[in-house]
């Protein structure tokens, strides 16, 4: 009976993904067509989106909850490797979450943001918090939730290229100067 739910639970996470993944990939290649960032708080597309991701963080937590050391990974990799990793990524994703607060992350144009964190990535949420997810996985140590987790962090990764063209239409020449200025993921900051 486990077995059929921890199945079902990764089908459904796949599906997820996949949806986000096109939602995404047709918001890059069609130019009218705008998934993310949501055109509004109480559109079809905030609500499928963060839906979505709801029901991605379900069934992760879920198959994490079943499969707990399901693969053999060492535990000095999980415990002390991934598990560090893993809270330091995550607590850098959430300082540029709270730096650039909360309407901004749900996809609101509340400001401009270029310091912080946002000094060094134009991207840092996704950056660290997809680093975070890949050593979860690790630390999990599930092939499912492995395999979700680089899914959503391949989801992160891919956001900034539907959201750049928003970003220019909302800041226009001050977004392109810091595009030209700060790397998409990581990097220092140019001197021009």
């Amino acid at each position: 009976m486990l077995t059929n739910m921890d199945t079902l639970l990764f089908i459904i996470g796949l599906l997820a993904n996949a949806f986000l993944l096109t939602m995404l990939l047709l918001g890059q290649v069609k130019e009218n067509f705008q998934f993310w960032p949501p055109t509004k708080h109480n559109s079809w597309q905030y609500r499928s989106l963060w839906g979505t991701v709801r029901i991605l963080v379900v069934c992760i937590g879920l198959i994490s909850w079943f499969e707990w050391s399901s693969l053999d990974i060492p535990n000095w990799l999980r415990f002390y490797v991934a598990l560090p990793i893993s809270v330091i990524a995550a607590m850098l994703g959430t300082t540029a979450f709270l730096q650039l607060g909360w309407r901004n992350t749900h996809g609101e144009a509340a400001g401009f943001i270029e310091t912080g964190l946002y000094k060094y990535s134009r991207n840092p949420q996704y950056v660290f918090y997809s680093i975070a997810f890949i050593f979860l996985g690790i630390l999990v140590a599930s092939s499912k939730v492995i395999v979700l987790l680089v899914l959503v962090s391949f989801c992160y990764l891919s956001s900034p290229f539907p959201e750049e063209r928003w970003l220019v239409e909302q800041y226009g020449e001050k977004y392109l100067a810091y595009k030209r200025r700060v790397p998409r993921y990581l990097g220092l900051p140019s001197a021009k």
